[in-house]
């Protein structure tokens, strides 16, 4: 595997990725809920993507239904807190447990499902894929294209949102609540419209990285909110070392979570490359994901603690 192959696997995961990680800032740096319904919300958007595209649905209506599951998934948690009062970080975990039935009912009783040759987000462009010139290299241009796509409509959306009316209540609702009451908007509502605009990010996300592979599994989305946090606190540490504070704007937030993703996998498949060429003593596998993950997230926290960081790294 060359470099351009590295960079060409690293960007393709993290624009692909990059939209749950959008979803999780969303949830956990401007609402500051602690949401872990990413688990339950990533498994019904490749589910529900899957399922409509091999039902016959055009892609971009199956990718709105994974849009809309994984919105449903994060109404649910917010209605489990402020309807029933159960703890917000139990919402999340319940909701995912609720997900993973549904999700198995959805893929009809089967563990996975591969999408075949039926028609999914990339091939607009994957003709591009087939360019001599760049194909011999390892670089899938078709896709990377798509993906950037994707990642800019949605950076975009979501920044416009965030800048809007609606936006700052949001805004408000995660770092000043007593704003709500001047501007009189109901939290519990706004907090069912955040969480839903989050977890839907997290199911658009679902669908094209299942485009992308051409199969869902039913634990694909297993600890998924894990790699998702180490990604986002990633690309915030990248910008502190450059000096720019990922709060300072909507623009910062979102470059964080770009950045921040495809640097994690860049990092994980440098790591992983190293350990086959045995640069390194210990064998890393592809299963060692998570653990990796789980460890770049403690080490973060860490660090943070210790330089007295007036912002969480979490918002526990």
């Amino acid at each position: 595997m060359n470099s351009i192959s590295l960079l060409d696997n690293a960007l393709l995961q993290g624009l692909s990725y990059g939209l749950a990680v959008a979803g999780v800032m969303l949830a956990f740096r401007v609402l500051r809920y602690p949401d872990l319904t990413p688990d339950g919300s990533f498994l019904l958007g490749s589910a529900a993507y899957s399922a409509a595209v091999l039902a016959g649905a055009h892609w971009f209506p199956a990718l709105i239904a994974a849009f809309a599951c994984g919105a449903l998934a994060g109404v649910l948690t917010s209605l489990l807190n402020s309807g029933f009062g159960v703890n917000r970080l139990l919402t999340g975990i319940l909701t995912s447990m609720m997900a993973y039935s549904i999700g198995y009912r959805m893929m009809g009783g089967r563990p996975n499902i591969g999408l075949g040759s039926e028609a999914t987000v990339f091939d607009p462009l994957r003709r591009l894929d087939n360019l001599e010139q760049l194909s011999h290299l390892g670089l899938h241009s078709g896709q990377l294209l798509t993906s950037l796509l994707v990642a800019l409509v949605v950076a975009g959306v979501v920044a416009f949102l965030l800048r809007s009316e609606w936006g700052l209540a949001i805004r408000a609702l995660g770092s000043h609540p007593g704003l709500l009451k001047e501007l009189r908007h109901k939290p519990s509502r706004l907090q069912a419209q955040g969480l839903a605009l989050a977890n839907g990010l997290v199911g658009v996300s679902a669908a094209v990285v299942v485009s992308r592979q051409g199969f869902v599994d039913i634990n694909m989305a297993v600890g998924i909110v894990i790699t998702l946090i180490a990604a986002l606190v990633i690309g915030e540490a990248v910008l502190r070392i450059f000096g720019i504070d990922p709060a300072r704007s909507v623009s910062t937030r979102i470059l964080a979570v770009f950045m921040g993703t495809v640097l994690y996998f860049l990092l994980y498949i440098l790591i992983l490359r190293a350990s086959i060429l045995g640069w390194i003593p210990v064998e890393i596998r592809p299963t060692d994901l998570k653990l990796l993950s789980a460890l770049a997230v403690v080490l973060a926290v860490s660090v943070r603690n210790r330089k007295g960081s007036k912002e969480e790294v979490l918002p526990f």
